[in-house]
């Protein structure tokens, strides 16, 4: 199973929005050249006219950022 990540670009016009995106990705190319245990991996990233995607592994459960939302992580919220 795969997840693609897409971005819209149109949302993307603020550089500062498409930094934060370049950066994403080399970040998610690091871990996954590194093997990193603990990330997901990026299999691929590619463009559209309207969107900028990054194809990574399934992984269920939500983003990171999602569940850093609901306040602190307690032991058996993180497992």
């Amino acid at each position: 199973m795969f997840a693609i990540k897409a971005i819209n670009k149109r949302d993307t016009v603020d550089c500062e929005i498409v930094e934060r995106l370049m950066c994403e990705q080399r970040v998610m190319e690091m871990a996954t050249n590194a093997h990193h245990p603990f990330l997901i991996n990026m299999f691929a990233s590619f463009q559209t006219e309207l969107h900028a995607c990054f194809v990574m592994e399934y992984a269920a459960g939500g983003d990171l950022l999602t569940h850093s939302r609901g306040g602190p992580f307690t032991e058996p919220r993180a497992v």
